[in-house]
């Protein structure tokens, strides 16, 4: 079964047994404010990987077997220049991480030796919105490419509504990625003119004030958390793929 409408709004009906996988983009977030992106993922029993951009006490606190935490580096110093030392740095944090996400998804074939120096096992820069049928590709000898097919930042762009039905279906055939920021959760964002006002009070207290009170992405993320778990979709980590 596809969609099913229930009052005003698009759920799943009875899905495949595909699995789903949560991918988060840190994007320097702290704590205080990672913390409600967690507590929905833990609410509904869903797996997630997460890509961190510094150290962060909560991320070493999760269970292994439920969250994979992987790297998100800033690969642009502004200067032509790959900054490497972002990976080495995030690397040292976390040594256990196997997989990475570059910020903005800046990446190209030129790193993937640096990539394999510090033991990663796949990247995930491939952003194909929407798209069906994708799956893993070789990208090195060593290095896997997992493509992911939405994320927060696009449907805001596209401006979308906020209902589970603007999103990929559970059962759509191939690799089903979706992405999200933590901070978009935290705020709810609705739109993203609501986010680059908030950038002013980023992780401070004054960033409570921007939090979007209507439909917004905070909505979408546990409306489509509850899909996978009321209709017992299996999620995963990336890691899995590899």
């Amino acid at each position: 079964m596809g969609l099913v409408k229930q009052g005003l709004v698009w759920r799943y009906g009875v899905m495949s047994n595909a699995k789903i996988y949560i991918t988060l983009d840190l994007d320097w977030l702290s704590d205080e404010y990672l913390a409600i992106s967690i507590d929905i993922l833990a609410k509904y029993g869903v797996k997630a990987t997460i890509f961190a951009t510094h150290d962060s006490r909560l991320l070493r606190s999760l269970d292994s077997d439920d969250y994979e935490i992987g790297l998100h580096p800033n690969f642009d110093p502004g200067g032509g220049m790959y900054n490497l030392n972002a990976l080495y740095e995030l690397h040292k944090l976390y040594p256990q991480a196997v997989g990475t996400r570059s910020h903005t998804l800046l990446f190209g074939s030129r790193l993937l030796p640096e990539l394999e120096r510090c033991h990663m096992k796949y990247e995930s820069n491939i952003f194909m919105y929407m798209h069906e049928g994708l799956h893993c590709v070789a990208r090195s000898k060593t290095i896997t490419s997992v493509p992911f097919n939405w994320s927060d930042d696009k449907h805001l762009e596209l401006e979308h509504g906020f209902a589970t039905g603007e999103l990929p279906p559970l059962d759509n055939a191939g690799l089903n990625v979706f992405n999200f920021h933590p901070v978009h959760i935290y705020l709810n964002t609705d739109v993203y003119s609501r986010y680059e006002s908030s950038k002013a009070n980023f992780n401070n207290p004054g960033m409570a004030e921007y939090v979007n009170r209507e439909l917004g992405v905070r909505n979408l993320f546990e409306d489509l958390c509850s899909s996978i778990a009321n209709n017992g979709v299996e999620s995963g980590l990336l890691s899995d793929l590899i």
